[in-house]
């Protein structure tokens, strides 16, 4: 068996590895990879095991190229390792790209603390009314106490002194 046979099996069953891998992860709707029990820390971010099969297969098919082409072998190697690294990288880069694109899209209570607010529907001496609040970017709608037991009326400004469990905030007009 030659090395361009060698070279050729490497990369079927890297890339062949890669796609099982991405239509078992779409199949499942998780992320599939090895977890490894050692005492070192094995976390690599985008996968060890996909980074190593896309290494395998791109520099396999890349040096099976080159030796196809009447280069030397030694540089043959060289130039598939290191297309194959440059793939990686690129993916690699490419994943943390994406993933620094997400935004947080959760909010919590605790986050209008302190916070100015307009009152949508007005507030009762011994009852809750709603208020409106910027919370990262968009206006929410909170079930709102007097903290001063008076009447705030609709387009009174306030602001959030209390937080309370169940997602009422007690407020103070600002005015």
């Amino acid at each position: 068996m030659t090395i361009v046979d060698i070279l050729f099996w490497i990369s079927v069953f890297a890339g062949g590895l890669l796609v099982i891998l991405l239509l078992l992860s779409i199949a499942g709707g998780s992320e599939l990879d090895v977890d490894l029990d050692a005492d070192a820390d094995t976390d690599a971010g985008f996968g060890a095991v996909k980074s190593s099969l896309t290494v395998l297969s791109v520099g396999s098919w890349t040096a099976k190229i080159i030796i196809a082409s009447g280069v030397n072998l030694l540089w043959a190697l060289i130039g598939g390792a290191v297309a194959g690294l440059l793939v990686a990288a690129a993916f690699v880069w490419l994943f943390k790209f994406f993933m620094s694109q997400q935004k947080e899209v959760n909010w919590h209570i605790n986050s209008a603390l302190g916070q100015i607010g307009k009152v949508y529907l007005r507030i009762p001496v011994d009852g809750t009314g709603i208020v409106h609040v910027n919370l990262g970017g968009t206006n929410r709608d909170i079930k709102a106490n007097s903290i001063d037991n008076v009447l705030i009326p609709t387009g009174a400004e306030v602001e959030i002194i209390e937080v309370h469990d169940d997602h009422i905030v007690s407020v103070r007009r600002t005015s």
